[in-house]
């Protein structure tokens, strides 16, 4: 089941990215006060970006007589915590700059983004993580522990 859910990632599941999309255009705007649609970023684009070259090695997974369990993966992304780290340095830098303190909210939004969209050409590189993901037993299957899941993902794609 976890092999499952880690291959919607691997293959860029149409439904996986659309919800990884709105979450984190919808955390975005919590922490920057703007989405990454008014910024001009397409969300979907983004996590695509992100999921580009995604792959993942399970590494074993362990049940208990209780019936719960854990999937153990290696997995390998682009590193999200250095595009943030980019996109900070150079979003930092302009709203220091005269540039932004003579601009309107439309034009600072659109620097946002091409910085959002600079960050994301200059760092492709990837990274290398480990992962476990709690399974439980509902009847005679084993299912994805649904709270796990999404602090896994957490962990994989940060809290922009």
């Amino acid at each position: 089941m976890a092999q499952a859910e880690l291959d919607k990632l691997k293959n860029q599941d149409p439904a996986f990215v659309q919800q990884l999309a709105a979450q984190l255009d919808a955390e975005f705007a919590d922490s920057a006060g703007y989405s990454l649609a008014e910024l001009g970023v397409d969300p979907v684009a983004f996590v695509q970006w992100l999921l580009a070259d995604f792959d993942y090695q399970l590494d074993g997974t362990y049940t208990s007589s209780d019936g719960t369990g854990t999937t153990y993966a290696d997995v390998t992304m682009r590193d999200v915590y250095a595009f943030a780290g980019a996109f900070m340095t150079d979003a930092t830098a302009f709203s220091r700059s005269t540039e932004a303190g003579s601009m309107d909210e439309a034009a600072v939004k659109a620097k946002l983004g091409e910085l959002f969209n600079a960050a994301m050409e200059k760092t492709t590189d990837t990274t290398e993580t480990y992962i476990g993901v709690d399974l439980v037993k509902q009847g005679d299957a084993w299912v994805v522990d649904e709270e796990s899941w999404s602090d896994e993902t957490e962990l994989l794609f940060g809290n922009l």
